[in-house]
């Protein structure tokens, strides 16, 4: 499952990373989230990401079972 925008911005505070505007293409046809541009740098960052992301999501996900 894909994460949400609030998973991505959760990964990226625990990470201290911060977005750039250089991270976005500059091709004005390439819209993973409509209008926004915010989330557009998120879901830009996520695709060049995703492999870190979903194992930090899935890290966390055990943590939250073991505590159960």
């Amino acid at each position: 499952m894909e994460p949400t925008l609030g998973q991505i911005k959760e990964y990226l505070v625990a990470h201290n990373v911060s977005l750039e505007e250089s991270l976005l293409e500059t091709n004005d046809n390439f819209q993973l989230y409509g209008e926004n541009s915010e989330a557009e740098k998120y879901f830009q960052y996520y695709l060049e990401h995703s492999v870190e992301i979903h194992e930090w999501l899935n890290k966390q996900e055990e943590q939250v079972v073991k505590k159960m």
